[in-house]
């Protein structure tokens, strides 16, 4: 009958066994029986929780209270520091062992314990006074013990507990000032959307309108990075309103960059180029050099896009240039976002040298961005320097150290979950082995690339795919070349002068005409209107996607077939990237 009306719910039973085991004095079990028939099934937890807290001794409530404020792993000292007196040490580690034995409480061989029950919520104090006092001391605790310099997501393991007690006892604008603090170190790592849910969560309940504004400019990113525009627009556009009514020129021209890198993420140059140009004019008229600095960033990237490699190299040497103005340190945001842009300029730089076969000028910029980094100990944009590096050495043929370069990249992004990096230098990785014929481990690191990249980006990742899928399942490969062929269109569409998607879409047309009687004329015309807007400008990059079409050409029936394409490569200079 009691699994019946616990329609086996683990809680309730964790609960149950909780009631008869700490209860003072002891509960009947044809009590607790009879109190159970009498709860409806989906008030049966809430019911339960409150039976539990009803007959247990006030010392014993009090610590299962404590834990359930913290709501993740704690000692023994945290908890006595949460009850603020109404414990002493030796009491509460009477307790804790109590609960352990009964195994309502697990315990660790480090001495931390948790409650075993998954809504701790339904065990907090009932007095919504006293729930609110209880939880932010908990955060207060949380507080005094986070990692003072985190080395990778474990050691933001606090930071997180923090945000989740503070937003759980309301306490926003606390929680905000937290979320902001471990943004500063995500962002370091790409990773700021791990704290998506986050801002979500305090959006329209800070009660400052600057804060407001703020987090709403940060969501308009992450909405963004997650392909919901819709939703990335609306936020960006109550900021601007906020920006409006609290007269801040400057906050206003960073929201409009901010603008052009969502109609980037979105595909849409032309509509980016616009807006970064709109902040470039505003912030250089502020003198706003960090926003300055983003603005001649974005549109370096929609040059480089179009194909304009001049352009794109003088925006970006711009970047350097206000990095390396006397009054540069002294600007706002100089220390952190300007430093960091310098810095991933020049690692930009050096790619675009790398397409471009200047390995000196390539290895200058790697080697400038090495320095800057060293002198702050930077060791994770160091970890984006082995990567570029590993992406030169490709270029260079000089596979075995690439190799080695880029697994060193994987290892150490991995262990901050940063996706930009794992993807980029997985791809390296796949472009290495596939160069030397090793193509199901090509495979192997292309397959694992993949799974960070998001429709419609890194189109090289998905050519990848087909690619090494062809030699051993042409039907599979099939339905890669199409899926490819769709998103290149996609990003045709929004963007016409896009001639890295329309290298895609011809080698995509490729895949899918290998074993046909099917004209290539389609895919030769994308690859000439890729190569016309290039202009010869990345002849390395030709060489590339030579390579790729040389070896999808042996996998066909009869080789020699995409010939016609081939000679359309060896006419001038481009680039397979997507």
């Amino acid at each position: 009958m009691l699994y019946r009306k616990l329609h086996g719910n683990p809680r309730c039973a964790q609960l149950i066994q909780a009631i008869v085991t700490h209860s003072e004095p002891a509960v009947r079990v044809a009590t607790l029986l009879a109190s159970v028939a009498q709860m409806e099934p989906a008030d049966t937890p809430r019911r339960l929780a409150d039976f539990l807290c009803q007959h247990l001794p006030a010392p014993r409530r009090r610590v299962i209270e404590a834990l359930a404020a913290f709501a993740t792993p704690i000692d023994a000292a945290g908890v006595t520091a949460a009850l603020a007196g109404k414990a002493t040490r030796d009491e509460v580690e009477g307790i804790l062992e109590v609960l352990a034995e009964s195994e309502f409480v697990t315990a660790t061989q480090v001495g931390l314990y948790q409650l075993e029950v998954t809504d701790v919520d339904s065990l907090l104090p009932r007095d919504v006074g006293e729930r609110r006092v209880l939880l932010r001391r908990a955060a207060d605790v949380l507080g005094r013990r986070r990692v003072a310099e985190p080395r990778d997501i474990d050691d933001l393991h606090i930071h997180f507990a923090q945000m989740r007690v503070l937003l759980r006892s309301g306490w926003y604008p606390v929680a905000y000032d937290v979320i902001e603090l471990t943004a500063d170190i995500l962002n370091e790592w790409n990773c700021g959307f791990l704290l998506f849910d986050q801002r979500v969560e305090v959006c329209g309940k800070l009660g400052d309108p600057a804060l407001e504004m703020a987090n709403d400019n940060e969501l308009g990113d992450l909405h963004g990075r997650r392909g919901d525009f819709d939703a990335a627009s609306q936020a960006y556009g109550r900021a601007l309103d906020r920006a409006n009514e609290t007269g801040t020129p400057e906050i206003r021209t960073k929201i409009r960059a901010n603008l052009g890198a969502m109609y980037w993420q979105n595909g849409d140059a032309e509509s980016a180029y616009n807006y970064y140009e709109q902040a470039r004019s505003e912030a250089q008229a502020q003198g706003a050099l960090v926003v300055l600095m983003g603005a001649l960033e974005g549109l370096a990237d929609c040059h480089r896009r179009w194909g304009e490699y001049d352009q794109a190299l003088g925006r970006a040497e711009g970047v350097l240039a206000i990095a390396a103005r006397p009054d540069f340190a002294d600007a706002t945001g100089a220390g952190g976002d300007g430093y960091a842009r310098m810095v991933r300029i020049l690692l930009r730089l050096a790619r675009w040298h790398t397409e471009m076969k200047d390995p000196d000028r390539a290895e200058k910029y790697i080697e400038d961005a090495e320095q800057a980094a060293a002198s702050r100990a930077d060791d994770w944009r160091l970890v984006a320097c082995r990567d570029a590096r590993a992406d030169l050495l490709l270029a260079q043929g000089r596979l075995g150290k690439a190799i080695e370069m880029a697994n060193d990249a994987v290892e150490q992004a991995v262990r901050v979950h940063d996706p930009v990096t794992i993807l980029q230098a997985r791809t390296t990785l796949a472009m290495a082995y596939l160069t030397r014929d090793e193509v199901g481990t090509a495979r192997q690191h292309i397959e694992k690339a993949d799974r960070y990249r998001r429709d419609g980006q890194a189109l090289i990742v998905l050519a990848l795919r087909a690619l090494t899928t062809q030699e051993s399942d042409a039907v599979a490969a099939g339905r890669l070349f199409d899926d490819l062929a769709g998103q290149a269109r996609k990003r045709i569409d929004r963007d016409g002068r896009d001639f890295g998607a329309r290298h895609m879409l011809g080698f995509a047309i490729c895949g899918q005409r290998l074993s046909t009687s099917e004209s290539l004329r389609p895919a030769h015309h994308e690859f000439t209107v890729a190569n016309d807007a290039t202009k010869a400008a990345a002849p390395y990059l030709r060489e590339r996607m030579q390579m790729l079409v040389s070896r999808l050409d042996g996998y066909a029936q009869r080789p020699g077939g995409l010939r016609p394409v081939l000679d359309v490569l060896a006419d001038t200079g481009s680039r397979p990237a997507g």
